[in-house]
C-alpha cells in the first residue's frame, strides 16, 4: 500500500485489489469522498465515459442533501476530468430523474425516463428522449458508478453494473438508475480579449473627452 499526496486537497491511497484502484478525495469543505476506479472508461455495454465508483458515501442522496458535500463531489468530478485529459468542468450537479428497483426482462417508465432490464438485471437500456442528460449513475449494493455523456449529453443509451462490486459475488443487480444535468464553468477570457476590451474603453474615454 502506498500513500500519495497529489495536492493539499487530495489524499490518495492506492490499493490494487480486485482490479480496482481505491482512493480518497478531500474537498475544500473537508469532505472525505471514497471512490474506486474499476475497469475500462469506455465499453460496448455502457454509454459514455466511466468516471468513478463512489463507495463512501455510496448513496447519492447523502451527497445531494448536503450542499458542502455536493460542492466537494463536484470538485472530485472536475478532478477526474483533469486526470482523463478532458478539457471540461462543471459548476452544478442536479438530479433529473430517478427510477428505483428493477424488473427482470422488463422495463419501468416515469414521466421523464424509461429504463429496461435484461434477465439478470445487470444490463439494460435507458431513455430520456427527447431530453438529453449529461450524466447518469448506476447504483447497486452500497455504491454507485458515475458516467459522463459528453458536453452535448445524450437522450438514450445502455447501462451496466460492471463497475459495481458486491462482496465476492461479482457485479450486483441494479437498485437505482439516476440521470443528472449539470452546468459547465464559463471559459476564462483569453488575454487578447482583455487587451481588446481595455483598448475599447480607452478609446471610448478619449472620444468622450473630445466631445466635451
Amino acid at each position: 500500500m502506498k500513500t500519495l499526496i497529489v495536492s493539499a486537497s487530495i489524499l490518495a491511497t492506492l490499493l490494487f485489489a480486485s482490479n480496482a484502484l481505491a482512493l480518497t478525495y478531500v474537498g475544500s469543505y473537508g469532505t472525505e469522498l471514497s471512490y474506486e476506479l474499476r475497469g475500462a472508461t469506455t465499453g460496448s455495454s455502457f454509454s459514455g465515459t466511466y468516471l468513478l465508483t463512489m463507495t463512501k458515501p455510496g448513496n447519492e442522496q447523502n451527497i445531494y442533501n448536503d450542499l458542502e458535500v455536493l460542492s466537494d463531489f463536484i470538485e472530485l468530478i472536475n478532478y477526474r476530468f483533469t486526470e482523463l485529459s478532458i478539457d471540461y468542468s462543471i459548476a452544478s450537479f442536479d438530479e433529473y430523474n430517478k427510477i428505483n428497483g428493477s424488473i427482470a426482462d422488463g422495463s419501468q417508465t416515469s414521466t421523464l425516463m424509461t429504463v429496461t432490464y435484461d434477465s439478470d438485471s445487470k444490463t439494460g437500456t435507458w431513455s430520456t428522449a427527447p431530453v438529453s442528460v449529461e450524466f447518469y449513475t448506476v447504483k447497486g449494493a452500497n455504491e454507485f458508478a458515475l458516467y459522463w455523456l459528453g458536453e452535448d449529453g445524450a437522450g438514450s443509451g445502455a447501462w451496466s453494473t460492471e463497475h459495481l462490486i458486491s462482496g465476492k459475488s461479482g457485479a450486483p443487480e441494479i437498485s437505482h438508475f439516476t440521470t443528472i444535468n449539470a452546468t459547465d464553468v464559463p471559459p476564462v477570457p483569453e488575454p487578447a480579449t482583455f487587451i481588446l476590451l481595455g483598448g475599447g474603453l480607452v478609446g471610448l474615454a478619449f472620444y468622450r473627452r473630445r466631445q466635451k
